[in-house]
């Protein structure tokens, strides 16, 4: 027993076959950029703070929050069939490219709003995610349904877009006519909450890394 790895396009599966532990990493590479009429450049010690800020954030509402059960004829099912399996997540700082994402991150102007002149989002095809300055703490957003909070979260959303992209993208669940609309506690509508269809491609590539083997989350649906 040891490791089994799956390399995505997306980010890196580590299956620990002796702890029965399950770790999602991916490499970012961020681009440091400065929105027009920005002159500040960036200081390291601010790159840190936001890499900081994005990776505290993803791990406290993506880790510790998903057990797995296993079930099936393979080794690995065989010996953890009667316990959970663990799944943490992390970004790793990525100082050169190529790297799992591109990460552009907008320094704003002094009061801009998180939507005011920019808007976070991922480009799946591309491996491309774009974050800026004002979005990265905590604020008020609504959904089409005419959900809200006042505690939405951009960095962990957006990391769940990246989740088994491009195959198993993740669409916004906030928009009109999104089948999971109402579900405003949805981590991919104005939630904070995970559900079992936002880990499809970890669960996709973790039954293709183990044959043999079905792995169920306690997720709802």
């Amino acid at each position: 027993m040891g490791h089994l790895v799956a390399r995505e396009p997306w980010g890196v599966i580590d299956l620990d076959t002796t702890t029965g532990r399950v770790f999602v990493q991916e490499d970012w590479y961020y681009e440091w950029n400065l929105w027009p009429g920005v002159t500040d450049p960036w200081t390291y010690e601010q790159k840190r703070r936001v890499h900081t800020r994005i990776d505290r954030q993803v791990w406290g509402i993506w880790s510790n929050r998903i057990r797995l059960t296993v079930r099936g004829s393979s080794q690995f099912a065989q010996r953890f069939g009667r316990t959970v399996v663990p799944v943490n997540f992390d970004v790793r700082w990525d100082t050169r490219p190529p790297a799992h994402w591109t990460v552009r991150v907008w320094k704003m102007p002094p009061g801009a709003g998180p939507t005011d002149l920019h808007h976070s989002h991922v480009l799946p095809g591309a491996n491309i995610v774009e974050l800026n300055t004002a979005d990265l703490a905590p604020r008020g957003a609504g959904n089409h349904g005419g959900g809200s909070t006042s505690n939405f979260l951009t960095a962990p959303h957006e990391y769940g877009h990246t989740i088994g992209a491009p195959h198993s993208f993740l669409e916004d669940e906030y928009d009109a006519g999104d089948a999971h609309l109402h579900d405003t506690n949805s981590l991919m509508n104005v939630g904070r909450e995970l559900r079992r269809r936002h880990i499809q491609g970890v669960l996709t590539a973790l039954e293709r890394l183990v044959p043999r083997t079905r792995f169920e989350s306690n997720l709802p649906a």
